[in-house]
C-alpha cells in the first residue's frame, strides 16, 4: 500500500511539474496573439449595448457588451474594463474583431503590447508552480 501511494504521488507530482512548465509558453503565446491581432486587424466601430458592474469585484470592474459589427449580436468586449473613460450604453467605440472567431473582440483603445515584465512574471509563476509541485516527487 505504501509503495502504491509513493508511485501515485510521484506520478501526480511529475504531471503537475510538466503542466506548470507548459503554462509558460502557452501564456506567452496567448498574450502575443492579442498583440498580433491588435496590430494586424483594422479597427471597426461598435455600439455599446450594456455596461454591467461585476457583482463581487473590489475594484468596480465592469463587463461591457457591444453589438458585434456586421450582425449586431451582443458580445462581451475583451479589455472593456480597461477603457478610460468608461463608455456608456449607446456610445460608439473602436473594436478589433478576430477574423477567425467573431466572438473574440478586443477593445481597440487598450494597450495590447506585451511588456518584458509580463514575460518575466509568467516565467516566475510557472517556475514557482513547478517548484511547489516538485515537493510531491520527494
Amino acid at each position: 500500500m505504501g509503495l502504491l501511494f509513493r508511485v501515485l504521488r510521484r506520478t501526480v507530482g511529475g504531471l503537475l511539474v510538466l503542466a506548470s512548465l507548459a503554462i509558460i509558453p502557452i501564456g506567452i503565446s496567448a498574450g502575443r496573439y492579442d498583440e498580433r491581432l491588435a496590430r494586424a486587424v483594422p479597427v471597426q466601430q461598435a455600439v455599446v449595448v450594456s455596461v454591467e458592474e461585476v457583482k463581487w469585484s473590489k475594484y468596480d470592474d465592469v463587463t461591457i457588451k457591444i453589438a458585434r459589427p456586421g450582425d449586431g449580436v451582443a458580445v462581451e468586449l475583451i479589455g472593456g474594463n480597461d477603457l478610460d473613460p468608461r463608455p456608456a450604453v449607446g456610445d460608439r467605440i473602436g473594436v478589433i474583431v478576430d477574423p477567425e472567431d467573431s466572438e473574440y473582440i478586443l477593445a481597440a483603445d487598450v494597450d495590447w503590447e506585451m511588456h518584458w515584465y509580463w514575460y518575466l512574471l509568467g516565467v516566475v509563476i510557472g517556475l514557482l508552480c513547478a517548484g511547489c509541485s516538485a515537493q510531491l516527487l520527494v
